[in-house]
C-alpha cells in the first residue's frame, strides 16, 4: 500500500513506476502495490516523466494489480486524473466514481458542464455527443480502435494528449468553434497540431 502523507501536494509516477536501469526507456513497478491513497491535500499529479508509448512495453502492464485507487481531493483536475489512470492501466470507472456530477452515458465519461473526460468504448468511428464543450486531457488517449471523430459545432476546447496514441485515427472533423486545441493534442497519430 501506498499512502501520500498529508501536506504532499503532488502525488508522482516516479513513486510507483521507476526506470528498469539508469537510463532506461523500459520502467518496473512494484507487482505488490494494490492499494494508493491521495490525502486531501494532493492538488496535481505528475505524470511527466514517463511516455505512454513506452510503459506499453511492459509485459503489457500485467504487473499492475491497483485494486483501491482513494482520492480524498474532491478538486484535483479530472484531465491530471484521466492521464494517472492511462498511465497506470487503473479501472476507470473505480477512480472517477469517487467525483460528484459524473455522466456516465453510451461511453462517455462527463462532467455537468458538458466536458468530456474519458471514452471506454471500442468504436472506429465515435460520434461526440452534441452539446459537449471540451474534450479532457488525455480522453482518448491509447485508444488504438478509434479510426474516425466526430466533433460538434459545441467543442470550443481540445486538451492536453486527448487523442494521443490513437495510432489508427486517420479522419477527424475540427469545426470553427474550436478556440483551444493544446499542441499535444494528437501525439502519436497522423495530425499535428500546432494549437490555437
Amino acid at each position: 500500500m501506498v499512502t501520500v502523507e498529508d501536506g504532499c501536494t503532488t502525488f508522482c509516477t516516479e513513486s510507483v513506476l521507476y526506470g528498469e536501469s539508469l537510463n532506461s526507456k523500459r520502467y518496473v513497478c512494484c507487482d505488490k502495490l494494490k492499494i494508493i491513497i491521495l490525502p486531501d491535500t494532493v492538488t496535481k499529479i505528475d505524470t511527466t516523466s514517463y511516455n505512454t508509448h513506452y510503459l506499453k512495453n511492459i509485459s503489457n502492464k500485467v504487473f499492475l494489480d491497483i485494486r483501491t485507487f482513494t482520492v480524498k481531493n474532491k478538486k484535483i483536475q479530472i484531465g491530471e486524473l484521466v492521464k494517472l489512470i492511462n498511465t497506470l492501466d487503473l479501472d476507470t470507472d473505480d477512480v472517477l466514481k469517487q467525483f460528484p456530477g459524473r455522466i456516465e452515458n453510451n461511453n462517455f465519461l462527463y462532467t455537468c458542464d458538458n466536458v468530456l473526460i474519458k471514452y471506454t468504448g471500442m468504436a472506429e468511428k465515435i460520434i461526440i455527443p452534441s452539446g459537449i464543450t471540451a474534450i479532457s486531457d488525455y480522453a482518448f488517449a491509447n485508444n488504438t480502435y478509434v479510426k474516425e471523430i466526430v466533433l460538434p459545432d459545441t467543442v470550443q476546447s481540445i486538451g492536453n494528449g486527448a487523442f494521443s496514441e490513437c495510432y489508427n485515427l486517420t479522419k477527424i472533423n475540427l469545426p470553427t468553434t474550436i478556440t483551444s486545441i493544446a499542441s499535444d493534442a494528437f501525439n502519436g497519430t497522423e495530425y499535428k497540431s500546432t494549437g490555437k
